[in-house]
């Protein structure tokens, strides 16, 4: 923890928006320290160097809608030497916020390292820096989802070497104290917590193709990424003097959320940036994020080099699904990585390109992708978006009705987690605000995917049941039985509504049909239009009986208008029918054009109305794990399920599933009518080999086979 005795500190004067402070503290060491741990907080957010060193980039962690204060930890002992030494700190106060990078109203930095009792105090010496300006002229990061501004630097007021150990500037000035932090200095940062998730992870800079074509203003640069990432930029050139450099990506622009939105047009951050005369050098302090680099500069610049420094969340891909023969649907899975990976940052967002946000839906796709694919490193981010999730059902902030019932599904981000890690802790907690919730939310709500063509009734209907099932499964787990009678009457009245929504085709609470007639009876539609989406969660929630799955599979085949945050649950209906070749004809075809696209994101809606880069589209990445390789994890009961599937296997199918006690691995061989399947258990979990003859798509004996280390057999 951090010690009392440490002091708030900032730069003299009243607290300002958009206020950059640059901090130095200068120290002996007679020998170096290991380890030297460095615990910061700040608000809003830090870039540190240690002797020069570039040790963080954007640190910090922002005060979510639960409005804790958190602190870093850093490890600097590699950059410390016997000598003089310094560290630098950049903060930066927004003075705005958005929802989920909420403030306390005040600027501060608080720092501690007892290894080598460097605690902040008025020693740190203190400075606004003169080239950031305060200007909030322009377009700025659109509305409450994104706080903080552009960064507007003016070279000409740069002040050299300020992260040189020797180095002394006459504007530095005692830092001001506001008291310390196990006393007074409590109010209004409140106690801090370690920053839940790693450190982000930098790079070193690193160079990018680059092409320029002639502007009516000089040039137009555009650097290629090797794919969407959050960087910071960094750039050398020769200027005559107050030229002006505007800095952007690709995706600066994006439309905003498909339905009331998708005509909004949304900005995320840019940088303004003021030459100085003479050779200059420049590098960016916070991150943008983009597969491009967009600089636009008059002709009397010239660039010597363009880099950037990539930045993301510290978790390594160890997950593997490659499909021999298939290279689309291996395209398809590196754009989920991607997307996955780019929207993780300080929390599970939903789009990168226009906001920061949390969303109890997106995050719901995410989770199960995290589990699959990364190591174990990113399980901090689901557990800190299943706390989240919890202080905003509390209120009526961030999520819709329709989010939340996802969320605490069978197939949400909070059961998601619990069979994964087994934390019942979190469970005993708020199965009481799950209940109370499920109890009083109003099931009639209007759904909001932000498409046409939905069946409110249905699909409402059908969510609300799996959270009662899914509550039941919760209880149960901890053995609470105080909530059995208030789900069974619950699931008895949805059961009986539902009776009459079925329609021989499948289920419609509706009156008319897509041809756009009152009542029709023509013969091709009975009538009653039918909602993919609706009846997928039919069967996902239990209320389609088996012998309706082939009619709704068929269904299923012919109606598309999901978008892709519901194409996932879709698919997964259709796996659970047994439908896997229909399933994976379809997943491909309707992500056709994602698949093709330069893009190497996916998009909000199959038809580009959104944003290009949307984590509740990367469901495929879960769905190929799960049906296709066949890996069903139960890590809370110490099982893992592999029932093996040939409708993805083309020539040969070859994955890596990772948990926290090793991998399991597989490969899958297709040949002329046999697949041969290997499976090697590297964990200490109980691993069962179903044969299945739904998922291997012919006439075989079912059976269950235990996996002890490794099998291989052919069906």
């Amino acid at each position: 923890m951090i010690n009392s005795k440490a002091k708030w500190i900032w730069a003299a004067g009243e607290t300002q928006d958009n206020d950059w402070v640059v901090f130095r503290k200068k120290f002996l060491l007679a020998a170096i320290p290991k380890p030297a741990e460095l615990k910061i907080a700040c608000e809003l957010c830090y870039t540190l160097y240690v002797n020069g060193k570039l040790a963080v980039l954007e640190g910090g962690y922002p005060r979510g809608i639960s409005e804790q204060g958190y602190f870093d930890t850093v490890d600097i002992t590699k950059l410390l030497k016997k000598g003089d030494n310094v560290i630098t700190i950049y903060a930066w106060y927004y003075g705005n916020t958005g929802r989920d990078d909420k403030g306390v109203g005040k600027a501060g930095l608080l720092v501690d390292c007892d290894a080598i009792d460097l605690i902040s105090d008025k020693s740190y010496l203190a400075m606004r820096n003169p080239a950031n300006l305060k200007t909030s002229e322009g377009s700025q990061p659109t509305g409450g989802n994104y706080g903080g501004y552009n960064l507007v630097y003016d070279a000409c007021k740069h002040i050299d070497n300020l992260n040189d150990v020797l180095y002394i500037h006459s504007d530095f000035k005692e830092a001001e104290e506001f008291g310390e932090y196990g006393k007074d200095g409590l109010e209004p940062f409140g106690v801090l917590l370690p920053r839940p998730i790693p450190m982000f992870w930098f790079g070193n800079p690193a160079s990018a193709k680059i092409s320029k074509k002639s502007t009516l203003a000089g040039f137009e640069y555009t650097v290629k990424l090797p794919h969407y990432m959050h960087f910071a930029p960094v750039f050398e050139c020769v200027a005559m003097g107050n030229e002006k450099i505007d800095i952007r990506t690709d995706r600066y622009q994006s439309n905003g959320v498909i339905g009331d939105d998708e005509g909004k047009v949304v900005t995320g951050r840019r940088i303004e940036y003021t030459c100085k005369m003479g050779p200059q050098e420049f590098e960016s302090h916070i991150c943008l994020s983009g597969q491009e680099i967009i600089i636009n500069a008059p002709a009397t610049v010239k660039f010597k080099s363009v880099t950037y420094i990539e930045s993301c969340y510290d978790t390594n891909v160890e997950g593997k699904f490659e499909s021999k023969g298939e290279d689309r649907l291996d395209t398809l899975i590196e754009k989920c990585e991607r997307t996955l990976l780019s929207n993780m940052r300080h929390n599970i967002m939903d789009s990168a390109d226009r906001e920061r946000l949390a969303r109890a839906d997106s995050a719901s796709i995410a989770v199960p992708a995290i589990l699959y694919h990364l190591d174990e490193d990113s399980v901090a981010i689901v557990k800190k978006a299943v706390s989240d999730f919890f202080v905003r059902l509390k209120s009526d902030n961030g999520d819709t009705l329709h989010a939340r019932l996802v969320a605490l599904s069978e197939y949400g981000l909070v059961t998601q987690y619990y069979k994964h890690s087994g934390d019942k802790a979190i469970i005993k907690t708020h199965i009481g605000e799950i209940a109370e919730y499920l109890k009083s939310c109003d099931k009639d709500t209007k759904y909001e995917d932000g498409l046409y063509n939905t069946d409110s009734k249905v699909l409402t209907y059908s969510m609300y049941y799996s959270a009662l099932n899914n509550l039941k499964f919760l209880a149960e787990q901890i053995g609470d039985s105080k909530y059995t009678a208030f789900v069974a009457d619950a699931k008895t009245d949805i059961e009986k509504v539902f009776e009459n929504f079925w329609k021989g085709k499948g289920y419609s609470s509706a009156s008319s049909c897509d041809c756009g007639c009152d009542n029709c009876k023509c013969a091709e539609c009975s009538g009653y239009s039918f909602d993919d989406k609706a009846n997928a969660w039919a069967v996902l929630s239990g209320l389609a009986t088996k012998e309706q799955y082939s009619a709704i599979a068929r269904l299923l085949t012919s109606v598309a208008n999901s978008s892709p945050y519901m194409e996932g649950f879709v698919l997964e209906a259709l796996c659970k029918c047994g439908a896997y070749e229909t399933a994976y004809n379809r997943m491909t075809n309707r992500y056709a054009n994602q698949i093709d696209t330069e893009d190497s994101t996916l998009w909000e809606d199959f038809g580009l109305l959104g944003t290009k880069n949307c984590v509740r589209s990367i469901t495929p990445l879960a769905i190929c794990y799960k049906y296709f390789a066949g890996v069903d994890l139960e890590l809370y009961k110490d099982k893992v399920t592999i029932t093996p599937c040939a409708a993805a296997v083309k020539d040969n199918l070859t994955f890596s599933v990772p948990t926290p006690n090793g991998n399991i691995t597989g490969k899958y061989s297709k040949d002329d009518d046999n697949l041969t399947i290997n499976i090697t258990n590297h964990t200490k979990y109980n691993v069962d080999l179903v044969l299945s003859s739904a998922a291997l798509g012919k006439k075989t004996e079912d059976k269950t086979i235990k996996v002890a280390k490794n099998i291989k057999l052919t069906v």
